[in-house]
């Protein structure tokens, strides 16, 4: 049993020296490098506004502290009062654009996994190994733990960019609910030029 424990302790402590704390200005260049020439169909920029890209790491730092190995289950049924917030949110993911009936049916609600730097969800953008999941993003949700957060930005620009379609489109409140929990309420007037303020410029 003490083995046991060791080895458990152990795991853990290599689990969670694997993620750091990513500093805000360099989040930001990512998402911006990331988002530089992306486009949904073709023509419409995806999250081309700098105040919504301020959002999106502000989203980082309220719901991970900007740690890439963080966790949270959130229960079936129960949306964090912490992320709950309405705003307009960018391109595809609106249900609004798109076709209602190609949209899955409603589902009785599921307990989330919200894993990395930005919180994303097992049931919806990556595999856990365990829970059904769209997996829009085709990867394992171990992927958003380690400290390369190259896969966590490129799956969130996925996520706005590409909604899925046929098996692989979600619910619309799936889909909402994760719009929500990415847009929270304390984000909701960040602004670029005050949020970034003591961040050097941005790159060209």
């Amino acid at each position: 049993m003490k083995l046991l424990s060791v080895f458990v302790l152990a795991v853990l402590g290599c689990s969670l020296a694997e993620g750091r704390i990513v500093p805000k200005c360099d989040l930001r260049d990512q998402l911006l490098t990331a988002i530089r020439g992306l486009t949904v169909n073709g023509n419409h920029p995806v999250l081309s506004d700098a105040d919504q890209v301020a959002k999106l790491v502000c989203h980082a730092e309220q719901s991970s502290g900007f740690n890439t190995s963080a966790v949270k289950d959130l229960p079936a049924g129960i949306e964090d009062t912490s992320h709950q917030g309405e705003q307009n949110w960018p391109n595809a993911g609106d249900p609004q654009n798109n076709d209602a009936s190609s949209w899955q049916t409603r589902k009785p609600p599921q307990p989330w996994v919200l894993y990395g730097v930005f919180q994303l969800s097992n049931r919806l953008l990556c595999d856990d190994g365990v829970n059904p999941s769209i997996n829009l993003c085709e990867t394992s949700c171990s992927k958003f733990l380690d400290d390369d957060t190259a896969d966590d930005v490129s799956c969130l620009l996925r996520f706005f960019g590409n909604s899925g379609s046929g098996a692989t489109r979600p619910s619309i409140e799936d889909l909402l609910k994760m719009i929500h929990l990415i847009f929270q309420s304390e984000c909701k007037d960040v602004q670029d030029s005050d949020y970034f303020a003591g961040c050097p410029p941005p790159p060209q």
